[in-house]
């Protein structure tokens, strides 16, 4: 019980790039970790760092957004990668490519970043991680990276937000980080 709630509530960080205070690149959330003893768990974030794991404990991290922002003096506390993790998110969006989490960007490796934080998803193309758009004329997803339509895994495709007048899929625009519905032509607040 105590794991789901610790992935549930850490499990958006997955993904996330960790930057030190200088703006310099420390690594990639791969996996949430833990250290427990004497009932007392550490969590610890699991940085992909120029080919190895590094171990952060929860405590070095100042601020969390579109990245992570470590504290000050983070170093002396990194440790190698803890043993014990968490594992996949118990949920049914970490098994299917084409979709992140609002508002998250495609790790280095380029694999898509999954999240526990909510039902919505990005859709994303199968082919190159692109947002894809929602065509209302043809009722497809078009991927504009690809300059073609796309055939999205169903389950992704439902977890797309949906226009509150029109009820057609919305699309996300990442270079303004809003969902535009493009049969009604305007931005919808999510």
């Amino acid at each position: 019980m105590v794991l789901e709630m610790v992935g549930g509530q850490y499990g958006r960080l997955i993904g996330l790039k960790a930057y030190d205070l200088a703006a310099r690149l420390v690594g990639v959330v791969e996996d949430i970790g833990f250290k427990s003893d004497n009932n007392r768990i550490e969590i610890y974030l699991v940085l992909k760092s120029k080919g190895k794991e590094l171990g952060i404990p929860i405590d070095a991290v100042k601020a969390v957004a579109d990245i992570i922002l470590l504290k000050e003096g983070y170093e002396e506390l990194v440790s190698e990668a803890p043993q014990e993790r968490l594992g996949a998110p118990p949920t049914s969006i970490v098994e299917h490519r084409g979709a992140t989490q609002v508002g998250r960007d495609e790790a280095e490796d380029g694999k898509p970043s999954y999240s526990l934080a909510g039902n919505i998803v990005i859709p994303r193309c199968p082919k190159c991680g692109s947002a894809v758009v929602f065509d209302p004329k043809r009722k497809e997803w078009y991927c504009h990276h690809c300059r073609s339509f796309v055939k999205l895994d169903p389950r992704v495709a439902a977890r797309a937000p949906r226009c509150p007048t029109c009820n057609l899929p919305l699309s996300f625009i990442e270079q303004y980080k809003k969902w535009y519905c493009y049969n009604c032509k305007r931005y919808v607040e999510v």
